[in-house]
This record gives structure tokens, sequence and C-alpha cells, in this order.
């Protein structure tokens, strides 16, 4: 079996990012490890992460504490 975790490496240990289904606890497991960029570029990865309803209240805030811009008004 194979999947795909994202984990964050700290005091020498991975912790996945989201619950891990179809292992045993202690299972023994091989991991490949890539890098994240840290240049904070590509937002590929976050796309699907946020539940639902934390995305919608976001946009609820950011609709009501932040100014609409006319971009006609920037050119």
């Amino acid at each position: 079996m194979t999947h795909k975790v994202d984990a964050i490496f700290e005091n020498g240990v991975f912790r996945p990012l989201e619950p891990v289904s179809g292992l045993d606890e202690r299972s023994r497991v091989r991991l490949s490890v890539e890098a994240e960029s840290a240049n904070g570029q590509d937002l590929t990865d976050c796309i699907g992460i946020l539940p639902d309803e934390d995305a919608a209240e976001m946009l609820r805030i950011i609709e009501s504490e932040f100014e609409r811009v006319d971009l006609r008004d920037w050119q």
C-alpha cells in the first residue's frame, strides 16, 4: 500500500499533518523525503486543505474588513 502523506519534521520526528489510515500503530514504513520549497511561491499544495466552513469564514472576514479596489483606478 502506498500513501502520500504531508508531514512536519520537528524534534527528530516526522509528524503527519492529517490522520493516516490503513496502518496499525507502530507499523514499520519506508519514507521518501521531499522538502518543500521555502520561497513560498508555489501554493498549489495548499489547494483543498482548508475545510469549506473555514474558507467561507475567512472570505466573510476579508469581505467585511477590507476595502474593495476598482482595478480601473490603477490604470
